[in-house]
């Protein structure tokens, strides 16, 4: 009788040990988030953008290309520029960048300083919307028309 327990107590600790492998495996080799491209059709005015409007910091771009620049969102997430002439960039607010401030009012501020119009989702000017989960957002848009989410998410 005891041999009869011991085979379904091995069967689950074998099945138990090859889930687990199984799982582990999969979280190592799972994609994490590294970065967003943008297509820009002049890299001068994209860079004085998002240093001055956005106030991301620029980053080393390692392939040392002047067509490419890259920028920090933070945590190891990066944001990257392609200069490209003839682009066709179709924005659609749909597809955006979202990017968090602690104090939007305090951006909003920044915006209306230096000329930046902002609108919600919906596509009212100067209006700063709140989401149903207690968000709150605006929208901008780039000199090439990427629409770019900015929020007050923890």
């Amino acid at each position: 009788m005891e041999a009869f327990y011991l085979i379904p107590m091995k069967k689950i600790l074998f099945l138990s040990l090859f889930v687990w492998s199984v799982t582990a495996h999969a979280q190592s080799v799972a994609p994490k988030y590294n970065h967003d491209a943008f297509v820009v059709s002049n890299m001068d005015t994209s860079v004085l953008f998002f240093k001055t409007v956005l106030l991301l910091t620029e980053i080393e771009n390692p392939a040392n290309n002047p067509q490419i620049r890259w920028f920090s969102l933070g945590d190891s997430h990066e944001l990257h520029l392609i200069q490209m002439e003839n682009a066709n960039i179709v924005p659609n607010k749909a597809h955006h960048l979202a990017l968090s401030t602690v104090d939007i009012t305090a951006f909003v501020n920044h915006l209306n300083q230096n000329n930046v119009p902002f609108e919600d989702w919906f596509g009212e000017k100067q209006k700063i919307q709140l989401r149903q989960d207690g968000i709150h957002q605006i929208y901008i848009q780039d000199p090439d028309g990427h629409w770019i989410e900015i929020n007050d998410a923890k």
